[in-house]
């Protein structure tokens, strides 16, 4: 059919006639038939530089040759903006079409075919006279008694119109050569594709098997490979939507207008049925009816899997929110834990494993013989439905976990309460008796954190211990009390975190490369000296990872010696700049981190590497030459090229944005970031740096503004469950100041992610935003947590004032609140009649402090939608607390 039109009508004229080259049209009819005889997409046809093709998998000639038997009651215009068309004004008798048939003219417009609301049925862009000569001709070689309407509506004409054959419709299409071209009637420089596709359907969707829509709109263009699409796709798409807008366009249109009901395609089904099967109009008189019922089951079949998998989403998420350590009250100095919390403190430590044992939840998964971990796997991964524990169905992953848990508590409570081991299973069994000998004792001897604190303040012997996070898989850290000491720091970091590291770096360079489409080039990372000392130094490992530096360790000490260059080929992916913003105790306690790291920066630098695998390389070549032509000489220039080790002035500690954000004594985040560089811009060195022979440390603002210039990712790691990040301000003054900095430096947003490393066994990196919301969710509005700090009194209060502190102070510098927290927390710390008694009568400074800094979130534009009245009551409840504080004064 396309072919007859070569010479007079070009795919351009449809798609876009200045883009298209006129040269790649001339396809030929046996090439069209070849293309049609198999499934296609509509959007390789529409717009495949334009149009994500993975969202527009939908053909409106297949929707319309599915459902075209039902016509009569569905129009073609219902096909084209239904959203927007009043559907009585559609409702036009089949006279109407059949006499737009046999003559177009003067009685109805080419344009009611496309869009009786989008497109001016008087508009000069339709050329009428060519229109309607193309009606003419199409329907005079219809042989007369089948008129152009009859494919429009063949449930409401005699069906034994229908059977028209190939070789006539092709004949139909041949004669409106030269008399009509597609592009005059729909004017395709000003007309949306979407009145094209319309217009298609309407002509051609009866010539199943000889001609496809998509053939018209640019088949020299398209890869044949793309056109094997199953009819199944067009009915999975058609059921989502009846809106032109939802097929054209899915991935601009949110996908809950996707849900139209599976009884509107099998009435299409059912109208088709008798003389004329639906499934001759998608592809042919080669397929029966029992394919388009196995498509339309299928089709049910998708919507309740996106149903299903969006349910299982969210029960893994909330499941993750559950099973996240929850602290219930503060610790008391001397004083175990008892109880209920006795018993979660035990399960959270002893579900970790170590090298001689499994962990408790795993024991009891391997007893159970469960063909999965509870410790790693996917929360929301279905398993098998007829699994049952203690008589309870588990879906997935995570019901399955939150009965381990239950189970775990059942056996810790009566090992606490009975000193009784009752489980019928071997490895849990184990697990249980280590719990007896060794983990609770370790617990029940807390109290000799009061007695030794004595005899270290006789001047005695304080016997000593580890350090680390018990609940990290280092019970060895137990009983409390005792002189710790923390690591050998010549064997950081050790094995094990590069392990970790490695994982965490992938984890990272996937989530962004996944998110943006590109690997990422520079990153910035805050590092503690106090994470280093628990986790043997994850974060250090992971920064040399991004960099593609492995550490070499000595055999018989497992001290680090030396560093190794992976090679881009093992790496598999190009090489990261990382700087790094050390702490003060970091740069105290470490010095031999700083010299390893800083000497395979200058390595890495050094490296003949193609500019798109070594960023680092790239990044110092150029500055080179930037800071000689700034009067620098070479050495200069490339020693402060390859700063990337920045930290505080030596004898001082933070990041310098405490006192600013308490003080309230700034303005916008040009006054946030000048503290943080100027607290921050002090590079450190090597021992060994060549460049800087003669100082380890230089105040050096240009190269530190010069990494924030060049920064894409601010990241911050969290390395156990034991706080979280609204429980100190050093979170905010480190991952928040770089962040704002980096966004006052260049005016746009960094990516700002916070890695997640509490299990070493499933490190996980997630969005700032994303962390923000689950600390939120578990912890900063559980009723748990607040009744368990509410046992503190003075104490208590002060530490719901400070979660507030932190919350703004997060969303000033990393803007990462949304106003349903801010919401939250006035709910349920202020507005509540109980804890707000309880802050009034424990600490009512406390409660002024949160009302006042919530009325100053809204003032500076962080809280948006808090209406008057709660403001209103928030100035009152200030107002009162500072009465309170005057009168006890």
């Amino acid at each position: 059919m396309v072919s007859e039109y070569e010479g007079s009508q070009k795919d351009s004229d449809f798609v876009s006639p200045s883009e298209v080259n006129r040269e790649k049209l001339s396809t030929n009819t046996e090439d069209v038939i070849s293309e049609f005889s198999h499934s296609e997409k509509n959007l390789d046809f529409l717009s495949p530089s334009e149009i994500n093709r993975e969202k527009l998998s939908i053909e409106t000639t297949k929707i319309e040759s599915v459902g075209s038997d039902s016509e009569g009651s569905q129009k073609d215009s219902d096909f084209v903006s239904p959203s927007e068309i009043n559907r009585e004004k559609l409702s036009i008798e089949t006279t109407k079409i059949e006499s737009v048939g046999s003559d177009s003219e003067g009685s109805q417009k080419y344009s009611n075919f496309l869009s009786s609301s989008e497109v001016n049925r008087s508009s000069s862009e339709v050329n009428r006279e060519k229109f309607s000569t193309y009606i003419e001709s199409v329907v005079s070689d219809s042989e007369g008694p089948q008129k152009d309407s009859d494919f429009l509506s063949p449930s409401e004409v005699n069906r034994g119109k229908l059977s028209i054959e190939t070789t006539e419709i092709e004949s139909a299409a041949s004669d409106s050569e030269g008399s009509q071209k597609y592009s005059n009637c729909l004017s395709p420089s000003e007309v949306n594709r979407e009145k094209f596709s319309t217009y298609i359907e309407s002509v051609v969707s009866d010539s199943e098997g000889s001609q496809k829509d998509s053939d018209f709109l640019s088949p020299s263009e398209v890869n044949r490979e793309k056109l094997f699409t199953n009819t199944e796709d067009v009915i999975s798409e058609f059921s989502r939507s009846e809106k032109d807008l939802d097929f054209l366009s899915p991935s601009e249109v949110n996908r809950e207008k996707f849900s139209i009901e599976t009884t509107k395609i099998e009435s299409v089904a059912s109208d088709s049925e008798g003389s004329q099967e639906d499934s001759d109009f998608v592809s042919s008189s080669e397929v029966n009816r029992e394919k388009f019922s196995t498509e339309t089951d299928e089709l049910n079949n998708d919507k309740n899997a996106r149903f299903a998998k969006l349910i299982n989403n969210i029960d893994g998420y909330l499941c993750e929110l559950k099973e996240a350590q929850i602290r219930d009250g503060l610790h008391i100095f001397g004083q175990p834990p008892r109880g209920q919390q006795l018993r979660d403190l035990i399960i959270a430590i002893a579900r970790h494993p170590s090298t001689t044992r499994l962990g408790l939840t795993r024991a009891l998964a391997e007893d159970l013989n469960l063909d999965f971990d509870p410790l790693t796997d996917d929360f929301s991964t279905i398993i098998n439905p007829s699994l049952v524990i203690d008589e309870k169905s588990c879906r997935t992953v995570g019901d399955a976990v939150e009965l381990l848990e239950e189970k775990a508590a059942s056996l810790v409570e009566n090992l606490i309460n009975q000193n009784l081991i009752n489980s019928p299973f071997q490895q849990t069994n184990k697990e249980l008796e280590w719990i007896r000998q060794k983990l609770l004792p370790s617990l029940q001897k807390t109290n000799q954190e009061i007695v030794n604190l004595l005899i270290g303040l006789d001047g005695k012997y304080i016997p000593s211990g580890s350090s680390g996070a018990p609940t990290r898989g280092r019970p060895d850290v137990l009983p409390t009390g005792r002189n710790f000491y923390s690591v050998d720091i010549r064997a950081i970091p050790t094995e094990t975190a590069w392990r970790i590291g490695q994982l965490a770096a992938e984890n990272l360079v996937e989530r962004y490369t996944q998110e943006n489409g590109e690997y990422p080039q520079t990153l910035g990372l805050s590092i503690w000296g106090t994470s280093t000392m628990r986790t043997g130094g994850d974060d250090i490992a992971e920064a040399l990872a991004l960099l593609g530096v492995k550490p070499v360790w000595d055999r018989p000490s497992r001290r680090v010696i030396d560093f190794e260059i992976l090679p881009i080929s093992i790496l598999g992916r190009p090489r990261v700049d990382v700087t790094l913003r050390i702490s003060g105790f970091f740069r105290d306690a470490f010095p031999n981190i700083i010299d390893l790291f800083d000497q395979a920066v200058i390595a890495v630098a050094n490296l003949d590497e193609p500019e798109t695998e070594n960023p680092l390389a790239t990044q110092v070549k150029k500055e080179v030459k930037y800071w000689q032509e700034l009067g620098l000489t070479e050495v200069q220039a490339k020693a402060r090229s390859q700063y990337r080790i920045f930290g505080s002035k030596p004898g001082a500690y933070g990041a310098g944005l405490q006192g600013l954000i308490e003080s309230q004594n700034w303005q916008d985040d040009q006054d946030l970031a000048r503290a943080y560089i100027n607290w921050s811009s002090y590079a450190y060195t090597g021992i060994n740096n060549s460049y800087n022979p003669e100082k380890r440390v230089i105040n050096s603002p240009e190269a530190f503004s010069q990494r924030l210039q060049q920064m894409q990712i601010v990241l911050h790691n969290q390395d156990n469950r034991e706080h979280d990040l609204l429980d100190s301000d050093d979170y905010y003054q480190f991952q928040g100041g770089m962040t704002v900095a980096v966004r006052a430096s260049t005016g746009k947003y960094p990516h700002t992610y916070f890695g997640d490393n509490s299990l070493p066994e499933n490190p996980k990196v997630r969005q700032l935003k994303e962390q923000i919301a689950r600390v939120y969710r578990s912890r900063v509005v559980n009723p748990k947590w607040i009744a368990g700090v509410m046992r503190h009194g003075y104490k208590g209060a002060f530490e719901m004032a400070a979660t507030i502190d932190y919350l703004f102070a997060y969303d000033a510098t990393a803007k990462c609140v949304e106003d349903f927290m801010y919401q939250g927390v006035a709910e349920a710390y202020i507005f509540d009649e109980n804890v707000q008694s309880f802050i009034q009568e424990k600490n009512p400074w406390a409660l002024r402090d949160m009302a006042e800094r919530l009325l100053e979130a809204n003032q500076r534009g962080l809280w948006q939608s808090a209406n008057y009245k709660t403001l209103d009551k928030l100035r009152a409840i200030a107002l009162e607390a500072e009465g309170i504080i005057e009168a006890n004064t």
